[in-house]
């Protein structure tokens, strides 16, 4: 049969030549794959068997910090220099951990009942927690080499209470956050948090104090050391949580971050056997015919299982070809379900369109010549909107979009080449039962009957004027609301957005929030070209750096908190030399180090010992101090800070200065995921704007299809900020697949608005599209809540923000498409006839 006969009847649609040529092509296609349907359907099965055997390769990444953050980040280098400068030629590095210790009653932990049982504790993890396993045994002081005094300002002030309370003292002159006693200044703002002082800066209570202990490691073995004695702290701490009444010890595991971020993504996997049950009954009992041997349903749930096998493929070989996978992923095995799933809802539509072609070969033909277009603008908006993703410079978010967009195209294909020749090869295979033929017959007649009267009475209500002037003050109304939400949109990245709610890391999450966040923070700055200190001017110039950093911002705690070698070596130098100033040299710096309270400054200075001795420049190959800040409780303030901090190191170029915070990743991703944000979503909208041109060649069309577009993204962004969702990388990728999503809702209603003969009235051309599309439009979004909200049931960030999301792209997204954007094409229409009727009227 020629396509000329197939066409010639009236025709309904007067396309553009490029998306008729692509609905002929279709045709074409679908006559080939009906014609060897058996073919095409078991050589997708096995290309994509084939192409998931690379799971085998499979590798994962969980770290939220470098992952989240931009590659062109100035984090990333600070990074890198502060491992050069911890790291020696021969390959050592630090490592280390932090112990957090609390009253479980609430009270102060300088307490008399506390405080006894306190320092026996923190002695106990100081001197004890030996490793009884090896050969000679050890403790922590056998391996911390330079570090040993870390926590030395701690045990200070804890033997001073210690020894009042013996005395019976009634009160203890310990300043806070330095201790200035019996000729000591010692910062303690590191080591006690939550504390109350008097007037004159004397600590009077503290509800926690903080322990840190590092090492440094050579080798493996050095590594495993350390390893060993750190699981023995571990232990202890969760011996004085048990036996204890009064201490409550929670620890910094470095490896329990990544190890829950892992068990975020893996615990979603149970859910999608559940989405997927309740998809696939939804689509069997939605696509229902008026005869069993109608309903397709072998071929339906085939339909289902396609999603689930270009998830396989994809995922395969991109696994295969070395991208890690990342716990974030997960999400988009629903979000594919979803778009898989309303394909099939797309294809059984024109499949029931050409019931009457007895050609089962022509049939197909004809059902991809009607849906093909429909289900390319549904890939290909969802597809490009994961696309431009791929090349944003987040790790996590390029991840993401890549086993997204890959995974959109295998869907596609899987659905054309599976699920339609399955309609084919079922086609009349299945018994006939009268009875149920009967009962389905009057049920399905029943709701097509209501339904066109429903689509009869809707479009009289969506072409009147009152409806018009009701749509004007609703969209009023919304974009208010949404502008407001825009408002008071938050920028806010933390790591428990990663986590699930009863992930032990959380406890350390609420000791960050409530003590550490607003207590002192540590900032340290290395410098990689010190130049020669003996000339005065370049003295005086490390001495302003130093200074520099202290004052920079009213946050900043000044000298008192700074832990810098120079000072206390120009004072041994000056006792040395008996002259103050001294003049400074280089070749008492090996001495100076070898020196017991100068210990300290192993870690801070990278010498050469042969140039020391030769009082050469070349002595001090780097080196590095810290200093603190206290009270930057949002990450505005840290943003703030570091810019200055990186301000300062610019200007002190010549010297080669490097800043790093523990935090820097995080507020590089808060300064960066506004403007990435941005960028993205307009990225994303220009290309679902040639997408439109392409299938909707209609100027008007196009027009009110943008229009709602960018209302309905509007909304999601402020919809989100109301609904208690921050600013961040997730959702990021939550925003990019909503521009995609919202052009399933407003693009098919434009193409088929469009595609309409253009000598039916504005009321039948609505009439028309809605009864093409509002029924699949509305088999859609809930296919797509079904899939996505059983998410909701994983109580976790990371899932919520896609299923907040979710619900409401598709709230928004039907609102728009089957009544605004009607509203819209109606009332243009009319406006572009009546401008039309005029000219033709001037002119005669």
């Amino acid at each position: 049969m020629t396509a000329e006969k197939i066409d010639s009847k009236p025709k309904k649609f007067s396309l553009s030549s490029i998306v008729r040529g692509y609905s002929t092509c279709s045709y074409h296609i679908g006559c080939c794959i009906g014609t060897y349907p058996r073919w095409f359907s078991i050589s997708t099965v096995i290309v994509y068997l084939l192409l998931g055997c690379g799971l085998y390769n499979f590798g994962e990444i969980n770290d939220i910090s470098s992952q989240f953050t931009p590659r062109n980040s100035p984090s990333r280098r600070e990074e890198q220099l502060a491992r050069e400068f911890l790291s020696s030629k021969d390959g050592e590095k630090i490592v280390g951990t932090s112990v957090f210790i609390r009253s479980k009653t609430g009270e102060s932990v300088l307490d008399s009942d506390h405080l006894g049982e306190l320092l026996q504790v923190v002695l106990q993890f100081e001197n004890g927690g030996m490793v009884a396993d090896e050969d000679p045994p050890y403790s922590y002081e056998a391996i911390c080499g330079p570090h040993c005094r870390g926590n030395y300002a701690l045990i200070t002030v804890l033997k001073i209470y210690d020894a009042a309370a013996n005395r019976n003292l009634s009160s203890v002159q310990v300043t806070y956050p330095t201790l200035h006693a019996v000729g000591m200044h010692i910062y303690i703002g590191r080591s006690f948090y939550g504390v109350q002082t008097d007037e004159e800066s004397v600590m009077m209570s503290a509800d926690m104090v903080a322990l840190t202990y590092q090492a440094t490691v050579r080798d493996e073995l050095s590594q495993n050391a350390f390893h060993k004695w750190e699981k023995q702290l571990y232990k202890a701490a969760d011996d004085v949580n048990k036996n204890s009444s009064l201490l409550r010890i929670t620890y910094l595991d470095p490896l329990l971050i990544p190890q829950e971020i892992r068990r975020t993504g893996l615990s979603a996997l149970p859910f999608f056997s559940l989405s997927f049950t309740m998809v696939a009954l939804f689509t069997v009992l939605s696509t229902l015919r008026s005869r069993v041997s109608d309903c397709c349903i072998r071929a339906t749930l085939m339909g289902v299982i396609g999603p689930v096998l270009a998830l396989l493929a994809s995922n395969g070989v991109l696994i295969g070809i070395g991208i890690a996978y990342q716990p974030i992923v997960v999400v988009s095995y629903f979000l594919i379900m979803a778009i898989g799933v309303d394909d099939v809802f797309i294809i059984l539509r024109g499949w029931s369109i050409t019931a009457d072609e007895a050609d089962a070969a022509v049939r197909l033909g004809k059902t991809m010549r009607w849906s093909a277009p429909s289900i390319t603008i549904t890939s290909l908006t969802n597809g490009l909107s994961f696309a431009v993703g791929i090349f944003c410079n987040t790790p996590a978010i390029q991840t993401f979009c890549t086993f997204s967009a890959l995974a959109v195209l295998f869907t596609f294909f899987v659905q054309i080449t599976l699920f339609s020749p399955l309609l084919v090869i079922t086609l009349g295979r299945y018994v006939h039962y009268p009875l149920a033929d009967t009962l389905l017959h009057a049920l399905t007649d029943s709701i097509s009957s209501c339904y066109h009267r429903f689509i009869k009475f809707y479009t009289s209500f969506l072409t009147s004027k009152l409806t018009a002037l009701l749509t004007v003050a609703m969209l009023v109304a919304y974009w208010l609301i949404s502008l407001y939400g825009w408002s008071k949109l938050n920028v806010d990245l933390n790591t428990d957005k990663l986590l699930l709610a009863d992930s032990p890391v959380l406890e350390l999450r609420e000791i960050e929030k409530k003590y550490l966040e607003g207590g002192s923070g540590l900032i340290s700055v290395l410098v990689f070209a010190p130049g020669d200190l003996r000339d005065e001017s370049i003295l005086r110039k490390t001495q302003q750096i130093v200074v520099d950093f202290e004052t920079c911002d009213p946050l900043q705690e000044g000298a008192e908190s700074t832990f810098m070698w120079l000072r206390p070596y120009l004072e041994h130098l000056s006792f040395e030399q008996e002259a103050d100033p001294p003049l400074f040299s280089y070749a008492s710096i090996p001495s100076f180090l070898l020196m017991e309270s100068s210990a300290v400054w192993q870690v801070s200075l990278k010498t050469n010992d042969e140039m020391c001795a030769l009082d050469d420049p070349r002595c001090i190959e780097a080196y590095a101090f810290t200093t603190n800040f206290r009270n930057a409780t949002s990450w505005a303030d840290k943003v703030r800070l570091l810019s200055k901090w990186r301000e300062i190191a610019n200007t002190y170029a010549q010297f080669n200065v490097s800043t790093f915070y523990a935090a820097n990743f995080i507020c590089d991703q808060v300064s960066s995921v506004t403007s990435l944000t941005s960028s993205s979503i307009i990225a994303t909208i220009i290309c679902m704007f040639f997408v439109c041109c392409i299938f909707i060649p209609h100027p008007m069309s196009i027009g009110c299809a943008m229009g709602c577009l960018l209302s309905i993204n509007l909304g999601v962004i402020g919809f989100l900020a109301l609904w208690d969702i921050d600013l961040d990388p997730i959702a990021l990728a939550a925003l990019l697949i909503a521009v995609g999503f919202s052009v399933d809702f407003t693009g098919h209603m434009s193409f088929h608005f469009h595609g309409t003969s253009k000598f039916l009235a504005v009321e039948e051309k609505v009439e028309h599209s809605l009864d093409a599309v509002l029924w699949p439009m509305l088999q859609a979004g809930l296919s797509t809540l079904l899939c996505t909200c059983v998410l909701a049931l994983h109580q976790s960030y990371l899932t919520m923000i896609f299923v907040k999301k979710v619900v409401i792209v598709v709230g928004l997204g039907f609102w728009h498409g089957a009544f605004i954007l009607p509203v819209l094409l109606a009332n243009f229409s009319r406006i572009g006839e009546a401008i039309c009727r005029r000219r033709t009227q001037a002119s005669a």
